[in-house]
């Protein structure tokens, strides 16, 4: 299981609930709720051992399928890796010409 968590300069940790919601082994298989509780438990612990506050953070995270669906949406052309790996690129004049890119308002 991977799970997201995020540092500040003080080691402060924001863990990411939605992050250890599924199992990846068997794939996308859902944690019970009591599983559910264990796992934030654990994490918890562990990261304790920095010394810093501990925050949980529910936002729901965006799927490989989202960030596909947008990609698709804004016209950008990518190819999907093994792995789930998306290979993708564009230059900031491709981005300028690109209607709705990140220059226009």
């Amino acid at each position: 299981m991977e799970i997201v968590v995020g540092f500040t300069f003080w080691n402060d940790v924001l863990i990411y609930t939605d992050s250890f919601r599924k199992w990846d082994i068997p794939d996308g298989e859902i944690v019970s709720d009591l599983e559910f509780v264990k796992i934030k438990n654990r994490v918890a612990r562990y990261f304790a051992c920095w010394g810093g506050e501990i925050a949980f953070d529910d936002t729901e995270l965006a799927t490989l399928d989202d960030f596909k669906t947008q990609l698709q949406k804004d016209g950008i052309q990518y190819e999907e890796l093994e792995g789930g790996v998306i290979s993708y690129s564009n230059d900031i004049d491709a981005e300028r010409r690109r209607p709705g890119g990140f220059f226009k308002k």
